[in-house]
């Protein structure tokens, strides 16, 4: 099959490994992004086409009038690329990619198009209703959880055809990275003994991955007398300058000394190495939740909230722990639990290893993306 995959964000994470693992399959790959990173480069590398196209105005303006004169454009470079090398299928990753890719299709396409929806975005009344508007040009879509399908399907979203498949890793190229438990140690001049927790997530503004609590968690155990670090890495896509709130709040709390903020990075798997334990608190909904598979990978224990496809990523009380959402003490309890009994901790990370290979591997992401193209191009 001739595929093209559209991300309406820079950084590709699943949709790199989905890219290069259909190129392996034998499929002709290419990739649309509002910007090329260097995930993007990375996907160059690999042989796999990388197109620029402007289809996250956000990253540019907060200009409404802009934002929709960015948009048509948009759908006129997508439309021109569809046209110009015909496609057997266009899958579109989130809201902004599946809403002007769809219109760019109806304009003069003739390939399936197919969706993955990667978690609940419809919460915007705008945005509900361009989704209400164009769901139905999709040939077929893909919920990365059982909770973002029913979210769907709340909203009165009702697909023609679709199907659940779990996000996944290449656990063989994780594999291939050397462990290295005293990575982030060395890289901060911290002695072996010190445990490191952390969390791994974009800076989204108003709190909405739990960063806040995370300090307010941070601040409970410091002073219980714990020998524990806390590193906060992800990047801020909107330019917001919520690291800085973040790092304002860590001073308030007199805690600065024992927070690292580590910016956006791309050797997760060695800073997944160095630490004690994940942790994920987010305060809305969650599709899925990549980094907890990536920290249970390497074999890390996790803690997230109870919200939306978290749930359904870890198995509370086998390979990590559930707390409930904005709850800072809960998620302070969770982690000194793990701190008290590291033969628990240890237990966590085989079990999340386990659950890695058996639910969450990139064959089966592969296989099951690929079945369901072949399903959409039969019906």
């Amino acid at each position: 099959m001739k595929i093209l995959l559209i991300k309406a964000f820079p950084q590709l994470t699943s949709v790199l490994a989905l890219a290069k693992g259909l190129k392996k399959a034998g499929h002709y790959v290419e990739v649309v992004v509002p910007r090329i990173d260097e995930s993007g480069k990375e996907l160059i590398k690999f042989g796999i086409p990388v197109q620029e196209v402007d289809i996250r105005s956000s990253l540019i303006t907060n200009n409404f009038i802009k934002k929709r004169i960015i948009d048509v454009r948009g759908i006129y470079q997508l439309n021109k690329i569809f046209r110009n090398y015909k496609y057997d299928i266009i899958h579109f990753h989130l809201l902004r990619a599946r809403v002007l890719g769809r219109i760019a299709h109806l304009l003069g396409d003739h390939s399936r198009v197919v969706s993955t929806i990667h978690g609940p975005d419809l919460d915007n009344l705008f945005y509900y209703y361009l989704e209400k508007a164009t769901y139905w040009i999709d040939d077929g879509t893909i919920a990365v959880s059982k909770d973002t399908m029913n979210y769907l399907l709340s909203k009165g979203i009702r697909p023609k055809y679709y199907d659940i498949i779990y996000n996944g890793i290449d656990l063989e190229k994780y594999d291939a990275i050397p462990v290295n438990k005293w990575y982030l140690h060395e890289e901060l001049g911290l002695p072996h003994n010190t445990k490191l927790i952390g969390i791994v997530a974009w800076l989204y503004p108003d709190n909405i991955k739990g960063h806040e609590d995370f300090l307010k968690a941070a601040k409970i155990l410091l002073e219980t007398g714990r020998n524990v670090n806390f590193v906060i890495v992800g990047g801020d896509p909107y330019l917001a300058n919520y690291s800085e709130k973040l790092k304002d709040m860590a001073k308030a709390l007199n805690i600065s000394s024992n927070v690292y903020f580590l910016g956006a990075r791309y050797d997760i798997p060695n800073i997944m190495d160095s630490l004690f334990c994940l942790v994920l608190p987010s305060r809305v909904r969650e599709g899925f939740g990549l980094v907890l598979i990536e920290a249970m990978s390497r074999g890390i224990p996790v803690i997230g909230s109870n919200i939306g496809g978290i749930s359904e990523v870890i198995d509370d009380g086998k390979s990590g722990f559930h707390i409930p959402p904005g709850d800072p003490i809960s998620l302070a309890k969770a982690i000194n639990e793990l701190l008290l009994n590291e033969e628990k901790a240890y237990k966590f990370g085989k079990e999340g290893r386990k659950r890695v290979e058996e639910l969450f591997n990139m064959e089966d992401l592969i296989r099951r993306n690929g079945e369901f193209y072949e399903k959409v191009l039969n019906r």
